[in-house]
């Protein structure tokens, strides 16, 4: 899987959680996350990216384990963000990429 689908995916979910679904959703969007990041991490490190860190607090942003508490508007606002941020991520190196 490319890591360009990945941030799609993440981006997706994230996107989706401004519609308002059950709890168990926004559990899995932690585990989706959570795991979605730590790969990304994980291959920034591998290619040496200063983009890791952010992946990283990211990944321990959405980790559900030990839960962040913020209200419902600063998640959707955060959740909003990080997907603008992945989208742009994907199609600003798509269009540098064809140049």
């Amino acid at each position: 899987m490319k890591l360009q689908h990945i941030k799609l995916f993440l981006s997706a979910i994230l996107l989706l959680c401004l519609i308002p679904f059950p709890y168990g959703y926004y559990l899995f969007v932690r585990y989706a996350a959570t795991f979605g990041f730590g790969i990304l991490a994980f291959q920034a490190y591998a290619s040496k990216r200063p983009k890791v860190v952010f992946y990283l607090i990211l990944s321990f942003l959405f980790q559900p384990f030990y839960k962040v508490h913020f209200d419902r508007s600063y998640w959707l606002v955060i959740d909003v963000l990080v997907a603008a941020w992945l989208i742009y991520d994907v199609y600003y190196k798509k269009s540098s990429n064809e140049k």
